[in-house]
């Protein structure tokens, strides 16, 4: 009688404990409990990460070539297509049959306006040219987030003894696979 009360509290005690590690998944640093069957257990640690600050020197500021584009300016300007000029246009002297001076001569001056044409054309204001920049360094030094420790596999039996412990998850899918 004293080993099946023995047994019956290294039972509940088991149980416990495996209770408790499946009640640890509510905490903030929880494990996952993963029940394999076959009375196996399968407790996931998660992988541990830290942010740092880059250990690297802050690049030097650089330099680098912008090509700045032409500026443009619509301009309308007048342009003569023909000059003015003035011509004279002389009317003979009129005469009678009897050739008698019927009318004196005349000269009859005629003006002719300038043509002129308006034409609208882009001009360069600006020409297209090449400029330095210079882009500045980093004011503050970029974070890293990098593994302090991987994901780490603890194999547990219903007693709640380490069968086995991976810290390679190709190492666990392969134990996970060949198991009968």
């Amino acid at each position: 009688m004293k080993l099946s009360k023995l047994i019956a509290v290294f039972i509940t005690i088991n149980v416990c404990s495996l209770s408790a590690l499946a009640d640890q998944k509510h905490s903030e640093l929880a494990h996952k409990i993963t029940d394999l069957g076959n009375g196996l257990y399968m407790e996931t640690i998660p992988a541990k990460y830290g942010t740092f600050i880059s250990s690297e020197k802050a690049p030097l500021p650089t330099e680098e070539w912008v090509r700045i584009p032409a500026v443009y300016e619509t301009m309308t300007k007048t342009i003569t297509v023909n000059e003015a000029y003035t011509s004279i246009d002389i009317k003979s002297a009129k005469f009678n049959s009897d050739h008698s001076l019927k009318a004196l001569a005349r000269a009859e001056l005629i003006v002719i306006p300038a043509v002129t044409q308006d034409v609208t054309q882009r001009v360069i204001k600006t020409h297209a040219k090449w400029q330095k920049r210079i882009i500045p360094s980093l004011y503050h030094p970029p974070t890293i987030r990098k593994q302090i420790n991987p994901a780490h596999y603890i194999i547990r039996n219903k007693e709640n003894e380490i069968v086995q412990e991976f810290s390679d998850i190709r190492a666990l899918a392969d134990f996970l696979n060949t198991r009968e």
